[in-house]
């Protein structure tokens, strides 16, 4: 996302209400240096002279951008310049209401609403959850216990029992 405490920009001296359009020219930017050999780069936050980035990413454009923020620019960013969204704490009922607005701004931005991948963090407690979360149009589910460690690893290797899951070993 684009950084939501406000505070930290301000202590670097940054106005907060340029924070969008900064990661907007940053990921245009990103994008750029993975797949160019040299840029350089004349922008309204950001400038400078002929650089090169490498190694470039294996991955034919770079790896996956996965845009957080539930705001309505946040979505309209992840369906216009990401390659997916990341929700933070959404129950299937909340995610399939984003996930359904991301797919709108996406193909109303002329991509394919399939293409913008939808990950939420979320609790889930069994493979029902899971099948909630993919009916919601979900498509990866970061499993938050929100609770201590100890009390989070007792929570994990219930889930991995209840989905059939073994660890290494």
């Amino acid at each position: 996302g684009a950084g939501w405490l406000r505070t930290e920009w301000r202590a670097a001296g940054i106005d907060p209400a340029t924070r969008g359009a900064r990661l907007d020219e940053a990921i245009e930017v990103v994008r750029r240096l993975w797949t160019e050999p040299e840029i350089a780069h004349e922008g309204e936050h950001f400038a400078f002279e002929p650089v090169a980035f490498e190694p470039k990413p294996v991955q034919p454009g770079g790896p996956p951008i996965l845009v957080g923020g539930e705001s309505e620019r946040a979505l309209r960013r992840a369906a216009t310049l990401g390659d997916g969204w990341l929700g933070m704490d959404h129950t299937p009922v909340s995610a399939a209401g984003r996930a359904g607005r991301l797919r709108e701004l996406a193909e109303a931005a002329g991509r394919d609403p399939a293409a913008v991948e939808v990950t939420v963090m979320g609790v889930v407690e069994g493979p029902e959850d899971l099948a909630a979360y993919e009916a919601a149009g979900v498509d990866r589910v970061i499993v938050t216990p929100w609770t201590s460690s100890r009390e989070a690893v007792a929570a994990m290797e219930r889930l991995a029992a209840r989905l059939g899951l073994s660890g290494p070993g």
